[in-house]
């Protein structure tokens, strides 16, 4: 499995780096599109979801694929059948995304979180610190906070049990954004529009 994020006017950031063995399929977040597409050898791009907004953080395990978007959205994707769930709604943009064994490690620039890897809810590890990256150590969640420029340890969580009102919740792939056509050129010919010719004639008086 590779995993790949684009955002406009960048290249695409692939982990694991170029020269290591990568897997059948590469999924890749389109942050123009606001979709996940999956890209299988030889290069078939297909576009699996299209989400609200724009994703920006993947994660995966071996039968299905943890999405994180701006505007805080962390979705969970069946790699084999498509079907998407929304596992929690955040209020910050996400910025890291771990999957640790029976939870997914969720981070913005306001706080860490734990969701249940199948049944969603959240629960709150460290409020009021920016997370830039979120990854397991055995028994600890290891994480990067840019603003004090260090690396902090935590205890790992119970799997997080939801209560019923904040569960995962099944959703529907929403429109591709439009993207408007280029405006048209403009033809500065003087005759443009008075004649049918695309050749003229023109006397000039000095």
């Amino acid at each position: 499995l590779l995993l790949a994020t684009t955002k406009p006017g960048e290249g695409v950031v692939i982990d694991p780096p170029v020269g290591q063995p990568l897997g059948p399929e590469v999924w890749v977040a389109n942050t123009i599109a606001n979709s996940v597409q999956r890209v299988r050898s030889p290069a078939q791009i297909e576009t699996r979801f299209t989400f609200p907004q724009a994703p920006t953080r993947l994660a995966a395990s071996p039968d299905a694929l943890f999405v994180g978007t701006r505007g805080g959205g962390v979705y969970r994707l069946d790699r084999a059948t498509g079907a998407t769930t929304r596992l929690a709604q955040l209020s910050s943009d996400i910025t890291a995304l771990a999957l640790a064994g029976c939870n997914v490690l969720v981070g913005t620039d306001a706080g860490l979180w734990a969701t249940g890897e199948r049944a969603g809810g959240l629960t709150p590890l460290a409020r009021g610190v920016t997370v830039s990256a979120v990854t397991p150590h055995g028994a600890r969640v290891l994480f990067t906070n840019p603003r004090e420029n260090d690396l902090a340890a935590l205890p790992m969580p119970a799997c997080v049990s939801p209560p019923i009102d904040s569960a995962a919740v099944a959703v529907q792939s929403s429109p591709a954004p439009a993207i408007a056509p280029p405006p048209p050129e403009k033809d500065t010919d003087a005759l443009f529009g008075r004649s049918r010719s695309d050749q003229h004639t023109v006397v000039v008086t000095l």
